[in-house]
């Protein structure tokens, strides 16, 4: 969440001062060494809450709350966001059904990295993983079925 909401801030010079930022402001080197400076209305809190809760609904925390507060100062401003959240959503279970058996338990193999498992917290890039396994599984099987219907006689 850190990534999210926290602008990167104009750099210090050895921690005290912002050459870069006053470089800029001056307009003295201002393409090649100067650095503009991070505004608030760049920051776009609505946004970045926005991206904070797709993320938490991503990892399982449906139904977050995250709300912003602006601390603005005379050249400075901070953005405390508060968030709000339940017990993530686990997989109570994993039912796979379906017509083809051969399909289904190549789906089961107990050999392939299977990405969900009952009792895991959700997780959308699990499930997606999962989900082109299974497409890739499938896809094989498939290949496998239609070649099976072929005959193929050599002789030498």
């Amino acid at each position: 969440m850190d990534l999210l909401a926290k602008p990167e801030p104009n750099g210090k010079l050895l921690g005290l001062f912002r050459l870069k930022l006053w470089l800029y402001n001056i307009g003295i080197f201002k393409q090649s060494l100067g650095e503009p400076p991070v505004l608030l209305e760049s920051v776009a809190p609505d946004r970045i809450s926005t991206r904070m809760r797709t993320l938490l609904e991503s990892k399982g925390y449906f139904l977050a709350e995250v709300r912003y507060t602006v601390h603005e100062e005379e050249k400075t401003a901070d953005i405390q966001y508060d968030i709000a959240i339940h017990s993530p959503y686990r997989i109570s279970g994993i039912t796979v059904k379906g017509g083809n058996t051969a399909l289904l338990d190549a789906i089961r193999s107990p050999w392939e990295r299977q990405f969900l498992a009952a009792g895991d917290q959700f997780d959308l890039v699990k499930l997606k993983q999962e989900r082109e396994r299974i497409g890739r599984r499938a896809q094989r099987e498939r290949l496998f079925l239609l070649l099976s219907r072929f005959h193929c006689i050599s002789s030498g």
